[in-house]
Parts: structure tokens; C-alpha cells; sequence
């Protein structure tokens, strides 16, 4: 079976402001979902990126602080805040969170598209494409090989798929393995992965780029996992939900296989 080496898959994006090119990004794909219509067999593949932290670009004469290091020219935008990019086949959803939940923002955009910046000006994508690595990998069938391969530090890629509850939509998600827990004496294997994308069939009133989540994975056995879900939450006395942080947690049938790469 061809899965992908994920140390070797990027997406390269390529953004304009005033009809001027101002940047190329290239960041590494961390995960894939595959979203299935049982019914039409439609399918549409979503990856998701590498974070960063918000910042401008290019800023002419390098970085100059003050001794409280807050005031002059910096790279880093503030207040600040954690970007994320969640790309499709002709679209990219960025997620931009800050650590007030009030202020977070989420655009969709495709080529040729407007997206706000930090500054409140528009740039827009003038190119978009991935480069993805396919390479053969072994389905390790049981415990002890999941174990032997762990130990003997093999590449390893997760394969997870679940399922709504009309048993309508198939999700596919692929994602490599850097974490994992084993325990040889028991030939116990746990599996503790993320961020990666999960689909919330709950909602319905939205595309499906928009429906995608972020969550950690976790299982021990081939037929359930938890998922741990980004969710609004609250570090406030009064319970208002003024951050995100993964604190919904869904347990789910599924079918999970782990795959060793030959690399």
C-alpha cells in the first residue's frame, strides 16, 4: 500500500497585494481527511498545514526593540496569534486564533480571491499547489509488530475511519505517527496524535472546509477511538467560553490500521 511520508509533503502558496507578488510560504502537510459520500461516491481530499505565529513580512531594516522589547519594528504581529491553514483541492481555509476567542478569525479563499490581512488590507493568492511524497508501507496486523516497529524506529503512518451517524459520509484520516506508547511485556501499543483534522458531521449549514476541526487521536485497539476536539472553552469563574482548547472529547467506532514506511 502507497501512503504519504509526511517529512516530505508541502504546500506552497503564493500571495499578492496591489497586483505585486509578496510572498511564497511553504509549509510542511501534517495530516490528510478524505471525506466520502456513501451515497453519490464523491469524494474530497483536505490536508491540513503547518502552523505559525502571525507575522509581517520582509520588515526593511531587520528588528529594532526598545529595552522593554514591545516598541520599533518586528516581525511578530501583536497581540499575537496562532495560524492555521486547512487546504483543499482549489481552496484554503486560514484560521487565525488568538488567545481571546472573541478575536479569532476564519477565511475561506480560493485563487484570485480576497482575504483580509493583520493590517486591514486585502492580499490574494496568485498561486497555490502541493508536493506530495507517496512511498509503499507494511500494515503491521498486531500488537507485537506495532511494538517491534516502534522500538526499531520505523517511520509510521496512522489510518483512521469513522463514519456519521446516517452511515452517509466516510472519513479517511491519514496522519504519521511521532508519538507512540508501547509496552512490551503486555504487547500493549497506544496511540496519541495531533493536532490532525477531524470532520464534525454535525454541522450541516456549512462547506465541508468548514466543517473540519482540529483534534488529537487516540486509541489502543483497531475498532474505537477518542477524539479530543479544539473546542471553545472557558478559564473564567463564570463559565463564559473565552479561549479554544481541546477539551471536547468524542469516543467513536472506527477502524484504525498502523502502517510501517519503507524509507
Amino acid at each position: 500500500m502507497n501512503l504519504h511520508d509526511y517529512q516530505h509533503c508541502y504546500v506552497f502558496t503564493t500571495s499578492a497585494r496591489d497586483g505585486i507578488e509578496r510572498n511564497t510560504c511553504r509549509a510542511q502537510v501534517l495530516s490528510r481527511c478524505e471525506l466520502i459520500n456513501k451515497e453519490t461516491e464523491d469524494s474530497q481530499q483536505f490536508y491540513l498545514a503547518k502552523e505559525c505565529i502571525g507575522e509581517y513580512m520582509y520588515q526593511e531594516g531587520g528588528i529594532t526593540l526598545d529595552a522593554t522589547g514591545r516598541d520599533g519594528v518586528s516581525m511578530t504581529q501583536t497581540p499575537t496569534s496562532h495560524v492555521w491553514s486547512i487546504c483543499a483541492q482549489n481552496k484554503m481555509r486560514q484560521d487565525k486564533r488568538f488567545a481571546s476567542h472573541d478575536r479569532d478569525i476564519s477565511q475561506v479563499v480560493g485563487i484570485g480571491e480576497k482575504i483580509k490581512t493583520f493590517s486591514g488590507q486585502s492580499s490574494y493568492l496568485t498561486e497555490y499547489r502541493f508536493n506530495m511524497k507517496l512511498t509503499s508501507a507494511d500494515s503491521l496486523k498486531d500488537p507485537q509488530q506495532i511494538t517491534d516497529a516502534t522500538l526499531n524506529s520505523k517511520s509510521l503512518v496512522g489510518l483512521t475511519k469513522v463514519e456519521d451517524s446516517n452511515h452517509v459520509w466516510q472519513a479517511i484520516l491519514e496522519y504519521p505517527i511521532p508519538y507512540m506508547n508501547v509496552h512490551p511485556p503486555e504487547s500493549k501499543f497506544q496511540v496519541d496524535v495531533g493536532p490532525i483534522l477531524f470532520p464534525d458531521f454535525r454541522i450541516t449549514n456549512a462547506p465541508l472546509i468548514s466543517q473540519l476541526r482540529l483534534c488529537y487521536v487516540l486509541f489502543n485497539t483497531f475498532d474505537q477511538a477518542e477524539f479530543v476536539l479544539l473546542a471553545p472553552s472557558s478559564t473564567r469563574d463564570d463559565g463564559r467560553l473565552d479561549t479554544l482548547h481541546f477539551s471536547e472529547v468524542l469516543i467513536k467506532e472506527s477502524k484504525n490500521e498502523i502502517f510501517s514506511l519503507k524509507t
